[in-house]
């Protein structure tokens, strides 16, 4: 594969088994700016959006996010979707 044209490290994107693939990419494509849940726990009730905090991982740390429910076909639950908070000037 050799080493980058520009010289930055590269990180694995995505795995696809099946098609016996690994996606690199820069730093710049690991940022992930909304997440859709299907098992979600939320401590309040959602009827809106709001903004609130969120925590990916177990024992990992809370992000501020705005959060709102996706109302799916009759045979699926309710989703749970995120967007992180924008950061303070």
């Amino acid at each position: 594969m050799g080493a980058p044209a520009d010289g930055k490290p590269r990180y694995v994107l995505d795995i696809e088994p099946v098609a016996r693939t690994v996606t690199v990419g820069s730093a710049d494509g690991l940022d992930i700016n909304e997440i859709t849940a299907d098992r979600s726990v939320c401590s309040a009730a959602l009827r809106w959006s709001r903004d609130c905090l969120a925590q990916l991982r177990a024992h990992g740390d809370v992000h501020p996010c705005a959060a709102w429910l996706e109302r799916q076909r009759a045979a699926k639950p309710p989703m749970l979707s995120w967007v992180p908070a924008a950061p303070a000037a």
